[in-house]
């Protein structure tokens, strides 16, 4: 609203991306450990990662150079994006849960993107995809980091001035056989490699979230639904903090009451600056007039 210029946040499964979507803004999750945590309260220690809120890539990118301390700033000149690949995961796009809305806008930036000169390849990203999958069946293994971290605060009396939506779900991994953590593990190392031999050099792009803010009165009174809300809203972001992809969720346009969509930008783990100098281009290239 105008108070700061700039905001610092922390991306678990999505907590930078997603408002930042929901908002209009832009949001860099950076690989993890791009940024010093010094101060940060951890949640999940392998999935944590620190980033910004800001109002333009422009921005990011000059907070990236101060927090890695680059005594030379990166150039804040949009490239020619003539030659870069893009893949367009067809799988999540034609998946029902994305909302029109979302898809369309999400349809149009990436037109704008093949007439600057990318390479967009439109197919199923299948590490993305087989990472969806991990989660579904598995779980989540940021909720075993958390329960780790913090079982201490759960076993004690102050665990009762924890919210109960927050505290059921840190309480929902104390049962989580080791095996299955070990199996989490193995198969994220794996799947980051696949993903990495899968791009071969393209960056991969997916709506950030599938719909749009949805309303919060009814969310604060249903318990159910705020978790099933909460499920669809992380949907899309979890892979790549699982894979330790750094991403940059852009404004993509807004739906019919006005409210904004977002398109993710991803790339696999330490390519932060090739991603965010694409970004910087892509922003100027898909910016309402």
């Amino acid at each position: 609203n105008g108070t700061v210029p700039i905001a610092m946040g922390t991306d678990t499964a999505g907590s930078i991306r997603v408002p930042a979507a929901l908002n209009g803004l832009v949001g860099f999750r950076s690989t993890s450990r791009r940024y010093s945590r010094d101060g940060v309260f951890p949640l999940a220690l392998t999935l944590d990662s620190v980033g910004p809120l800001t109002r333009s890539v422009r921005d990011a990118l000059v907070i990236d150079d101060l927090l890695c301390a680059r005594s030379k700033p990166s150039s804040l000149i949009p490239r020619s994006l003539a030659g870069q690949r893009f893949l367009l995961d067809q799988a999540v796009l034609e998946d029902e849960r994305v909302t029109p809305a979302v898809r369309d806008n999400l349809l149009r930036a990436v037109e704008a993107l093949r007439a600057s000169g990318a390479l967009i390849e439109v197919k199923p990203c299948q590490a993305f995809q087989a990472t969806l999958l991990l989660t579904q069946q598995q779980g989540w293994l940021g909720a075993a980091e958390a329960f780790a971290l913090h079982q201490a605060l759960l076993d004690s009396d102050a665990a009762s001035q924890l919210d109960p939506r927050v505290r059921k779900r840190l309480e929902a991994a104390r049962s989580m056989p080791a095996s299955l953590l070990v199996n989490l593990y193995a198969a994220r190392e794996r799947l980051q490699e696949q993903l990495t031999l899968e791009l071969d050099g393209a960056l991969l792009i997916t709506p950030t979230v599938a719909h749009v803010a949805p309303p919060l009165a009814p969310l604060l009174k249903d318990d159910d639904l705020f978790v099933q809300t909460n499920l669809a809203t992380l949907r899309l972001t979890m892979p790549g903090s699982l894979l330790n992809m750094p991403g940059v969720s852009l404004p993509s346009g807004r739906d019919a009451s006005g409210l904004p969509t977002g398109l993710l930008l991803s790339a696999p783990a330490g390519e932060d600056a090739r991603l965010l100098r694409a970004a910087l281009t892509v922003e100027s290239l898909i910016a309402a007039p």
